[in-house]
């Protein structure tokens, strides 16, 4: 089933869509963050990372490819409008303007309005993709839909042997839910090996404080070792967020979202969770924006945490079942 001719027009098409409302930013506002700036090429990289997983995770058969490089290119579609809108990409901040409470959300809502104009201009051929690809680009953020929480393990024998086009086509709402969830969790891993690799080239440098007020909560550490989910806002409101929180949540990201052995030995092999830490080491500050350069006066989570990423992602690769999938099993 083809959903369009060429990914490269597409490509084109999401590139002068960005540089566009990129201008009107410019004129808006005296300066433009850098983090709007690089969602041109990250949505280029991400379609074709999802694009070329979608086929090398040996879950799908070529007739998903398609639809996986749309996955990838889409599913940040909103982010322009949102800080054209409002000047930030912080959800939590850009509520008021946008209406929504997340990006993934906003970036549905403009596919779908004006008569799905946005989403003809991308799904050209082929409208029986409109809900699966909403969807992933309305959930990648956060789930909102119970039915896409599933674990891995009961998704992997379902798409090999049928075609995109017969689920489509087909009235069993139960098996395109667990397309969605597994195509939500494809994204999620690219969108986060993404982030880890940026850390990892210094391209990304968050700042991580160096006082005592900025050290991660016993709670926050709680939460990292048992894999859970680590909201942002719902930290905030209990006083529990701060910057080295999120050294945390950044390598709390590979365990709970990477779903495939051949990822975490990829971080290994090519060393990135080894830069991520060096090169965050190098950007921790004091009030004064004096950077810290001993070690042995900074949070002492950020080593421990270090050292429990990499024995965790070991762990992880030895008790797969299969050699290819991480599951809820060996998560526990």
């Amino acid at each position: 089933m083809k959903l369009y001719d060429d990914i490269e027009v597409l490509k084109n098409k999401y590139v002068l869509y960005g540089e566009s409302l990129l201008g009107e930013i410019s004129k808006k506002y005296e300066k433009v963050g850098e983090d709007i700036k690089i969602k041109i090429p990250h949505g280029i990289s991400m379609c074709d990372s999802v694009g070329k997983s979608t086929l090398s995770s040996g879950l799908f058969n070529e007739s998903y490819v398609q639809s996986g490089f749309l996955d990838g290119l889409l599913h940040d579609i909103g982010r322009f409008e949102q800080y054209l809108l409002s000047g930030t990409l912080k959800d939590a901040e850009s509520q008021e303007f946008t209406g929504y409470a997340d990006h993934g959300q906003y970036g549905k809502y403009l596919l779908l309005k004006n008569n799905k104009e946005m989403l003809r201009e991308y799904l050209q051929l082929n409208n029986l993709y409109d809900e699966v690809l909403t969807e992933v680009v309305g959930e990648h953020t956060q789930i909102t839909n119970s039915n896409y929480e599933l674990p891995i393990e009961s998704l992997v024998n379902l798409f090999q042997d049928y075609s995109l086009e017969e689920i489509l086509k087909s009235n069993n709402q139960d098996i395109k839910n667990k397309l969605i969830a597994l195509k939500l969790k494809i994204v999620n891993e690219e969108d986060s090996l993404e982030l880890q690799q940026k850390i990892a080239d210094g391209l990304w440098k968050p700042i991580l404080g160096f006082e005592e007020k900025y050290y991660a909560k016993d709670e926050i550490w709680d939460l990292f070792t048992n894999f859970e989910n680590m909201n942002m806002a719902e930290l905030k409101e209990k006083g529990l967020w701060s910057c080295n929180a999120g050294f945390l949540l950044r390598y709390g990201l590979i365990m709970r979202k990477i779903n495939f052995v051949g990822s975490l030995k990829t971080l290994l092999e090519n060393g990135v969770v080894d830069r991520m830490y060096e090169n965050q080491m190098k950007n921790v500050e004091t009030d004064n924006h004096e950077f810290i350069t001993d070690i042995n006066l900074l949070d002492p989570r950020f080593k421990q945490a270090y050292d429990y990423t990499k024995l965790a992602i070991q762990s992880l690769i030895e008790t797969s079942p299969d050699g290819k999938i991480i599951t809820d099993s060996s998560r526990k």
